[in-house]
């Protein structure tokens, strides 16, 4: 009688390659965003994290001289002791430092895909930026080469090329004032600022021409038609009004003599100084008045007789 072990059949099993087998990555602790430098060092310096039973007492030591420094100078320290302050911290405290706000800004130009569709192409700008990319890449953690980098000439012509692509041109200016394409960039804002003037010189032309003179001189009280509007409202001051109130709002106007003449001279002196002047027909129409109503007078006297006489 066979053994009944005899009939077990065993599956063969498949060959394991230990050295593939990959051990679960841990999971990078998400890092804390900070409104500045400033308060990243004030909580990572504090000397409650860095227990004496556990760091020692030279480092404890070392936490409390920056946390100090940090609490007398306040948050409007100037950046440059700042940043002593911060490498001082990680040589001495083994802090890590953030470096996600200047990887994101140094990416954000180094990424040669910027430049690949750029015409006409490109190749050494692409290469350029590639290897800058792969070192931003490969040291994306270490804030003081990522300092460095962006200090490098490569990186700030890469920079230049990148805003005169995505600037406008006073922007560029502003950025790169002796940047590589300054000419490019000047002709290109001269340019615009004629637009910008030939549209607002049509612009104003358009409503010295609908409006009024005044609402013209309202808007454009400097404006290419302001001593045309000027004169026009001056203009019809003079003729739609009095002497008197005429000098009273120009008493050093276009036509202050003529209406001081009127006003302080016969009208007969007027008409022989202004014979076409603006008060002639003033005159004429007193002068008419003054002879109806002596007309008028002489007619009563002579009725006042008739009936007398009867």
């Amino acid at each position: 009688m066979k053994n009944e072990d005899d009939n077990i059949q065993f599956e063969q099993m498949p060959d394991l390659d230990w050295g593939k087998v990959q051990k679960p990555k841990p999971n990078k602790e998400i890092e804390k965003e900070y409104d500045s430098l400033y308060d990243e060092l004030l909580d990572k310096c504090n000397p409650s994290r860095f227990k004496i039973e556990l760091v020692g007492l030279e480092r404890f030591n070392s936490a409390n001289e920056i946390y100090a420094q940090l609490k007398s100078g306040g948050s409007d320290m100037p950046e440059t002791i700042l940043i002593a302050l911060r490498n001082q911290a990680m040589d001495e405290l083994e802090i890590s430092i953030s470096t996600r706000k200047k990887f994101n800004y140094l990416k954000s130009f180094l990424d040669p895909n910027n430049y690949i569709n750029r015409q006409p192409y490109d190749k050494e700008l692409v290469a350029k930026a590639g290897a800058c990319y792969e070192q931003l890449l490969n040291h994306k953690d270490d804030i003081r080469f990522l300092e460095s980098l962006e200090d490098e000439l490569q990186v700030t012509c890469i920079k230049d090329e990148y805003d005169y692509l995505n600037l406008e041109a006073e922007e560029y200016l502003k950025e790169h004032p002796e940047g590589h394409h300054k000419s490019e960039a000047m002709e290109s804002l001269q340019s615009l600022i004629q637009q910008k003037e030939s549209w607002e010189e049509k612009e104003e032309e358009q409503y010295y021409r609908s409006y009024s003179s005044i609402d013209y001189l309202i808007k454009y009280p400097d404006g290419k038609y302001a001593q045309k509007a000027r004169h026009s409202v001056e203009n019809a001051e003079f003729f739609g009004n009095t002497a008197e109130v005429y000098l009273k709002h120009y008493p050093q106007g276009e036509f202050s003599d003529e209406a001081r003449c009127f006003l302080q001279n016969s009208g007969r002196e007027y008409r022989k100084k202004y014979p076409n002047g603006r008060y002639v027909q003033d005159i004429n129409d007193k002068w008419a008045m003054i002879a109806f109503v002596g007309l008028m007078a002489a007619l009563l006297v002579f009725v006042i007789i008739i009936g007398i006489v009867q």
